[in-house]
């Protein structure tokens, strides 16, 4: 499903994660941690679809599930975080989506260093969000970062 998801498949990215979903909850717990997984997946998936308020309930367990299985300090529990804020976002509820994506960026700086490129997709949610709270200029703040963070990272032809 992930890669179908990164070709921007999005239809074919669902049916597998989905796949994937129904073989773990023939065999396993509610909550267990893969289940999670496949429920953040699919949510996201969903997100990408445009099916926010479909994705909300798959994303909320995923949360919930990974808050308990992993803690809130780990990047799992984060990236579940950043689901979340694409679901509310996605459904008009900025500022919900602003907290998700505050508390994700929050684990996310302390676990990578200053300019991992892992930060980069999460700073740009951020900057979206605060752009539809019309807070343009941190808006613009967040999107220089993720530029200055995408440019340190990657260099300009190293794929050539």
């Amino acid at each position: 499903g992930c890669t179908f998801f990164a070709l921007k498949k999005y239809n074919d990215a669902f049916l597998e994660h989905q796949a994937a979903l129904d073989i773990r909850l023939h065999s396993l717990e509610f909550t267990d941690a893969p289940i999670s997984e496949s429920f953040n997946y699919c949510a996201e998936t969903l997100c990408s679809m445009e099916n926010n308020s479909d994705a909300l309930p798959l994303s909320l367990h995923a949360v919930h599930v990974r808050k308990l299985e992993f803690g809130i300090r780990h990047p799992a529990f984060a990236h579940a975080l950043s689901v979340l804020s694409k679901c509310y976002q996605g459904i008009h509820r900025s500022s919900e989506a602003f907290e998700c994506i505050q508390w994700c960026l929050d684990i996310c700086e302390a676990i990578f260093s200053a300019n991992h490129a892992n930060l980069i997709p999460n700073v740009l949610a951020k900057g979206d969000i605060l752009h539809s709270l019309g807070y343009f200029e941190k808006a613009a703040e967040c999107y220089r970062k993720a530029k200055d963070i995408h440019t340190t990272n990657f260099i300009t032809g190293q794929n050539d």
